[in-house]
């Protein structure tokens, strides 16, 4: 690291700082995780209820102290916020594997589907796996954060970190890829279930529109995978079509927020839809790290 990122990064280690940075964004998103399944489970299953409240409650001063936090605060008060996030969210992380067992089991009554719960599980592990990165530890395999097929360990490299490793950034660039469009291809898939009848099925017929766009790239990417080329190809489809897709996001939770849809909200909750947004706008931020890297012809050796 060069003096100047030293003073940049307050004199705390480059590795720290990218952890931090992640926390700050996925400490939010797992609180958000608790609530909805909170708020997802029929009355009568209180002890999950209250599981999952207890979720939410012990994420927030976590949350909270990531968002305080700088580079230029001690190095063990990040090393400690760490250490507290991967026991809270690897428990949170096994609740959301066992509620997905219990829906698929029919063995609990939530208005959640089961393969939802399963992919906030897998955003879940793609967080602990970028912990577990800065720490030097495994990290979970490809497999678990959802790539089909990949037994080997996903890299699960933090955004401020991808640009030390520039000789493995089509790796990272996949890998990315992989795990982030087909999240944003389920979030489409699933808010497309939450507008109501008649009065909003324009709303539906866009959101199914994005949904099918994002199927295609995801699919796009699983051939990229197969055959190990293409991959300039699908980083500027991917960022044209998640762009356009966050594009819609944005719009549609403003005019939630200002109730101008007709009658005035949808089936599900504003905030989900932000939710949405924020990892599609996690996805671009790589794909500009990424691109920036490889440049406008992709990295020199590669003949993607």
């Amino acid at each position: 690291m060069s003096d100047q990122d030293e003073v940049l990064l307050g004199g705390v280690r480059k590795e720290l700082v990218a952890a931090l940075q992640e926390m700050q964004f996925w400490l939010r998103i797992m609180q958000e995780h608790a609530g909805l399944i909170r708020n997802g489970l029929d009355p009568t299953e209180e002890r999950l209820f209250r599981e999952a409240d207890r979720f939410f409650q012990e994420i927030a001063p976590l949350r909270a102290e990531a968002e305080s936090l700088t580079a230029v605060r001690p190095e063990q008060n990040i090393g400690e916020l760490i250490e507290r996030s991967l026991i809270v969210v690897g428990r949170l992380r096994d609740f959301k594997r066992n509620v997905t067992a219990l829906i698929r089991e029919c063995r609990i009554l939530t208005i959640l589907p089961a393969d939802l719960i399963d992919h906030v599980r897998r955003e879940a592990d793609f967080f602990l796996g970028e912990l577990h990165y800065v720490r030097g530890e495994p990290t979970p395999a490809k497999e678990t954060i959802g790539i089909p097929d990949a037994r080997e360990r996903a890299l699960t490299v933090p955004r401020l970190l991808i640009p030390d490793l520039a000789g493995r950034i089509d790796e990272i660039a996949l890998e990315a890829s992989l795990f982030w469009l087909r999240q944003n291809m389920e979030h489409a898939d699933v808010l497309a279930l939450y507008f109501r009848p008649e009065v909003q099925d324009r709303l539906v017929q866009i959101t199914k529109s994005h949904a099918a766009r994002l199927h295609e790239v995801y699919n796009e990417a699983l051939e990229v995978n197969r055959t190990g080329s293409g991959l300039d190809r699908l980083l500027a489809r991917s960022r044209r079509v998640v762009g356009e897709w966050d594009d819609f996001l944005r719009r549609l939770f403003n005019a939630l927020v200002h109730c101008s849809v007709p009658t005035g909200q949808i089936n599900t909750f504003p905030v989900l839809d932000d939710h949405m947004s924020r990892e599609a706008q996690y996805y671009l931020e790589v794909l500009h790290i990424v691109g920036r890297i490889r440049g406008p012809h992709g990295m020199q050796g590669h003949s993607h």
